[in-house]
């Protein structure tokens, strides 16, 4: 006979929460941070249009030009004061 509680681990960690709803949109989508891959499926897709990345990179209108179309292109919802209040995210 077993337990049937499955597998304890030894260590538990919290998963990524937010209280903002559009990062919790990005998260789940896919777009920045898929906790099995370590970059999101919009970094994946921007590194692989082969841009120049410096250390001094920042996202510019050009870099948000194309998240917007790629959130577009996968049906992610999101609202322009969403996407001006979340500029500063770290």
């Amino acid at each position: 006979m077993t337990g049937g509680g499955g597998i304890t681990p030894d260590i538990t960690v919290a998963g990524a929460k937010t209280d903002e709803n559009l990062k919790q949109v990005l998260y789940r989508d896919d777009v920045f941070w898929p906790a099995e891959t370590g970059v999101g499926g919009f970094t994946r897709y921007y590194l692989g249009t082969k841009p120049t990345i410096t250390k001094d990179f920042e996202a510019d209108e050009n870099v948000m030009r194309v998240l917007r179309e790629y959130l577009s292109k996968h049906n992610v919802r999101y609202t322009e004061p969403e996407m001006a209040e979340g500029l500063d995210w770290n």
